[in-house]
């Protein structure tokens, strides 16, 4: 008995350590991804402009254009669940 808990306790620092990792990784990749959405969204805030600015030559307007990037797909999960 006394064996087992000295294995796991050696285990303990090597646990943590892989938990720690599998964080790290799991922080790093919503960051890439965060930065990813942002630059989504300021290339579709250019497109826009550009798209204004072509219209209005030809004094034109463009309606119903959403402010914001949308998926092209409907999701089965209600937002914010993961």
């Amino acid at each position: 008995m006394i064996r087992q808990e000295l294995q796991t306790s050696a285990a303990m620092p090597r646990i943590a350590e892989i938990v720690c990792q599998w964080g790290s990784a799991q922080f790093e990749e919503k960051q890439r991804l965060d930065q990813e959405e942002e630059q989504l969204r300021n290339q579709w805030k250019n497109i826009i402009a550009l798209i204004i600015t072509g219209l209005r030559v030809v004094n034109a307007k463009a309606i119903g254009v959403p402010d914001k990037p949308t998926s092209q797909f409907v999701s089965d999960l209600p937002p914010g669940a993961n």
